[in-house]
């Protein structure tokens, strides 16, 4: 079960990541004046980043010999 979820959760995380990245991106002349909104855009992409990443880090077997 754990698995299914992790396997479900990664790419949407990666979605979520993605929508983030085009509102900076819509964000970013107005963004990059300032220092704070900069920090904030930079936080705001390691949390969604994270969980993505530990999902998909999850699902790796590591008896698998592919990797």
């Amino acid at each position: 079960m754990a698995t299914t979820f992790y396997a479900a959760f990664a790419p949407l995380a990666f979605t979520v990541l993605g929508i983030w990245f085009l509102i900076v991106q819509t964000r970013h002349r107005e963004w990059s004046a300032s220092a704070s909104h900069r920090r904030v855009a930079s936080a705001v992409s390691l949390q969604l980043a994270l969980p993505g990443l530990m999902s998909l880090f999850s699902l790796v077997n590591p008896a698998s010999s592919a990797l």
